[in-house]
């Protein structure tokens, strides 16, 4: 049944209401009969907050369409204050990073495009499951650099041969793993300057541990080789051996520097490393 509007008027103004008058605007106003509650149904969030206030204040008897219009232009002023602010974040923190990469050295952005290709140069494998990986041990890859930032030499994993064993190879000494590394150095003069000026560019940290008796560690042969330094993408995964290959090197006078592009590193041996740090892998030392 509809109500006459002269008796919804007579009936809200008996009560010490006032009714809004019409507008076009889509706002639509309701009041339940208790002063402590009210409750606005508009086209913005929150804005019954405005009219809770008023009716804890006592003042709903006051309440109209203006107070829910000035509720509104208070929201959006609140919405378009926290814009700001998101927008404010978001520029300080755009200019902060490229005020890091304007930060980098010559040097740091030199390493960073030597490892984007060792990377490359591993991924060519065809991944770790790929024809010419060495799944089940870490795919990796290694660039030798002389001091003119020239590759000398390169060199991937494979069943056969450790990325760094391939890499140093490749530049041209001989390297034969017998209880220990015996290196020969090659007779060009400018080659044996260039290695021992070089610097090696490796994805996953060298082996400290024998592989097996046949071959030794593969941080023996980067000291034995004569490089200066080295340059690691990321640790290995397997917790007994994180970062005890850099160390070792560091220990023996080498530089290291490790974490550039590491996560893109990781990601070439994640399949690798879940392998290495499962319950199987930690068991199999004491029962087999």
């Amino acid at each position: 049944m509809r109500i006459p509007s002269v008796l919804l008027l007579f009936l809200c103004s008996t009560h010490g209401f006032v009714v809004p008058p019409p507008s076009s605007s889509r706002t639509r106003v309701s009041f339940v009969t208790s002063e402590k509650t009210c409750s606005s149904i508009v086209n913005r969030d929150n804005v019954g907050l405005r009219m809770g206030t008023l009716a804890e204040s006592g003042d709903l008897k006051n309440a109209t369409a203006t107070d829910v219009t000035t509720a509104v232009a208070e929201k959006e002023e609140e919405v378009e204050e926290e814009e700001e602010e998101v927008n404010g974040t978001e520029e300080e923190t755009d200019e902060e990073e490229e005020e890091e990469e304007e930060e980098l050295t010559e040097e740091q952005l030199f390493d960073m495009e030597m490892m984007r290709k060792a990377i490359e140069l591993a991924q060519s494998a065809g991944g770790e499951r790929g024809a010419n990986g060495p799944f089940p041990r870490p795919i990796g890859a290694a660039i030798l650099v002389n001091a003119d930032n020239q590759i000398i030499g390169t060199g991937r994993s494979d069943y056969n041969m450790d990325a760094v064993q391939a890499a140093i190879s490749s530049a041209g000494i001989s390297a034969t793993p017998l209880r220990e590394w015996c290196v020969s150095w090659p007779n060009n003069p400018k080659l044996r300057r260039d290695i021992a000026s070089s610097t090696l560019y490796v994805t996953l940290e060298p082996t400290a541990d024998r592989q097996g008796e046949a071959l030794p560690p593969m941080t023996q042969l980067i000291m034995f080789s004569g490089i200066k330094r080295v340059v690691i993408g990321c640790q290995d995964p397997v917790k007994e051996r994180t970062s005890k290959g850099a160390a070792l090197l560091h220990g023996a006078g080498i530089s290291v520097s490790m974490g550039i592009l590491q996560e893109e590193c990781e990601n070439l041996i994640s399949e690798y490393s879940k392998l290495t740090n499962s319950k199987l892998h930690a068991m199999a030392p004491k029962h087999f």
